[in-house]
């Protein structure tokens, strides 16, 4: 049955409640309150340098994606002049090749012209010996 005072036996308990707590105080919560406190710091600081790691990465990556857009447009600037010279170069090597064969056709022209005019000579002499020789037998004396 529950009495009204306390007796004897519940002061003593109260004085031991409070010693374990005093013993505990010091041997375990304090220590463990410590160690967590220190890992809350660890975790921040952890926390913060991956912070500047992810911000450094992130400025980087900027840096490294302007740096390649800019080399891209580098190289179509420099893909662009080289195609230019290229199609300028093109445009030499046909002209020279229509030069030389404008030459050549002339050159064959010529040729062909003196060879025709030759041929022509050639029928026109052997024309007149074959005229010479019919009219001498159609007359029956040498013309």
């Amino acid at each position: 049955m529950i009495s009204l005072p306390p007796d004897s036996s519940f002061l003593f308990q109260v004085v031991a409640f409070l010693v374990f707590w005093v013993v505990m105080k010091r041997l375990l919560f304090d220590p463990v309150q410590t160690l967590l406190e220190e890992r809350e710091k660890r975790g921040r600081g952890v926390r913060a340098l991956a912070e500047a790691v992810s911000q450094e990465a992130a400025d980087l990556e900027k840096r490294t994606e302007a740096a390649l857009r800019a080399a891209r447009e580098e190289a179509l600037r420099e893909a662009e002049e080289i195609r230019r010279l290229a199609e300028a170069e093109e445009r030499a090597i046909i002209e020279r090749a229509r030069l030389q064969a404008a030459e050549l056709v002339a050159k064959a022209r010529e040729e062909v012209a003196r060879e025709a005019a030759a041929a022509l000579s050639l029928v026109e002499h052997r024309a007149r010996e074959l005229a010479a020789s019919v009219a001498a037998a159609v007359i029956g004396r040498p013309v």
